[in-house]
């Protein structure tokens, strides 16, 4: 994959994963679930705020799909895992875990992001180079795991260390595998980045204002000009065709930006954009408007 084009997960293979705890070396813990918060129930669905919850907070766990199928994107949502966390994903071509397609190592989901000569010693940044928890507050959490090429997937084992977490347990809303499609024309000057307010007020006879407070979900809108015929026709066409405001898929608008990936990233439903102008012999120009699945 590129480093910055846009990664739409397309292809959600949701509805088709099948969750549960294992142990493949002696020292694994496999993942018990707290009864409330079942994995086999919670990991692979909607609402987000129904999440997959174990009892401690260095677990393992097997994630099978239906049959074989092209996998290139991952992620997990609505997590609660601190900034020390380790996250290892190993992909397979089948459900006896004896072919091992990818495998990317012990990683922090969330990656070092502040330099220490960037960095005041007073701010709480300084001594991890990671966002303060302060700051991460009210953004989705989101991990993504991208693999180098679309693989044919039919397992995946996940290994979660995060033996600094003050409440004790893991847990995610989604485990989302795809198998995605990054744009290979980066959105055109003009792109609108937003939110769309939610929040109703009236007024009091005293005059006060009383607000309903409600989220405001994320939008992104703009184009994707001079986008090839052939990827047009086979991905933004079919795109177009199949996703509707009821279908939330995974976003990433700048995989290269690490620093600004909770700001991006998230799970967002296609809302209308307008029709594809064909403004180029060998191109189209595509229109989009995302919002955020905020649940």
């Amino acid at each position: 994959m590129s480093s910055r084009n846009m990664i739409l997960g397309l292809g959600s293979y949701r509805g088709k994963l099948r969750f549960e705890g294992i142990q493949m070396e002696p020292a694994a813990t496999p993942w018990t679930s707290d009864p409330r918060y079942p994995l086999a129930a919670n990991a692979g669905s909607l609402p987000g705020s129904r999440v997959a919850r174990a009892t401690g907070n260095v677990v393992q766990y097997a994630t099978f799909l239906d049959r074989p199928r092209l996998v290139q994107v991952a992620a997990h949502l609505w997590h609660n895992w601190s900034g020390a966390a380790t996250l290892r994903r190993r992909f397979y071509a089948d459900t006896a875990l004896s072919t091992l397609l990818h495998d990317t190592g012990i990683a922090e989901p969330e990656p070092e992001i502040f330099p220490l000569s960037q960095v005041e010693r007073e701010d709480d940044e300084w001594w991890s180079g990671k966002r303060s928890e302060e700051d991460k507050a009210g953004l989705l959490r989101v991990a993504p795991t991208l693999l180098p090429e679309p693989m044919m997937v039919e397992a995946v084992v996940t290994d979660i260390d995060d033996s600094s977490n003050g409440e004790g347990y893991v847990e995610f809303g989604l485990d989302e595998l795809a198998r995605g499609w990054q744009v290979s024309v980066n959105p055109d000057f003009g792109l609108e980045i937003g939110f769309d307010f939610q929040t109703t007020t009236k007024r009091a006879w005293g005059g006060r204002v009383i607000a309903d407070h409600r989220p405001k979900p994320r939008i992104w809108a703009g184009t994707l000009d001079y986008m090839p015929l052939d990827e047009f026709w086979a991905k933004a066409w079919e795109f177009m065709r199949r996703y509707d405001k009821h279908f939330p898929f995974l976003v990433i608008p700048d995989p290269g930006d690490p620093m600004n990936l909770l700001r991006q990233a998230g799970l967002f439903y296609s809302r209308p954009p307008g029709s594809a102008k064909w403004i180029d012999v060998d191109g189209f120009q595509f229109p989009f408007k995302f919002e955020e699945c905020l649940d």
